[in-house]
């Protein structure tokens, strides 16, 4: 199975092809927008996306492409949560500030150095996720945090 993974959050994209995984990061959501259109192909069983967390402009970059690539090709979309893994997964929030999230429950910690993991590989370990023809993507990292710290 041929999986393409991308998120705007942190740029990255992974494809995973048989057992084999490559992952980029890069160092805006442009560039990673033209490599995702530059490496896709009818050839991929499925697309990967973030339903959440992330920043709110990331999940609708990021979803907007994934439309527009399904749209195009026909190839389905998988949305994933991670937010429900049993695992901690760790995400950026602002600067060296990360936020934890564990079985749907979110702490933020400070790391005092800034994070460069790839979301998009993390999207191809996950089976928190389903097809969708219109994903959406829940309220953006920011947004939450601002309403939550008010």
């Amino acid at each position: 199975m041929k999986i393409l993974a991308f998120d705007a959050t942190i740029p990255s994209v992974s494809i995973k092809d048989g057992g084999k995984i490559a992952t980029r990061l890069f160092s805006s959501s442009d560039e990673m927008k033209a490599e995702v259109v530059k490496v896709f192909d009818s050839s991929f069983d499925e697309i990967r996306i973030s339903k959440g967390p992330g920043s709110f402009t990331g999940l609708r970059v990021a979803h907007a492409l994934a439309l527009g690539l399904s749209f195009s090709s026909g190839v389905p979309i998988r949305q994933m949560d991670l937010s429900k893994g049993d695992k901690p997964l760790v995400l950026p929030f602002k600067g060296t500030e990360l936020f934890l999230l564990c079985n749907g429950k979110v702490d933020i910690i400070n790391t005092g150095e800034p994070f460069s993991g790839a979301i998009a590989e993390l999207l191809l370990k996950t089976e928190h996720g389903e097809i969708t023809d219109n994903p959406e993507p829940f309220y953006g990292v920011e947004t939450y945090f601002k309403e939550r710290l008010t």
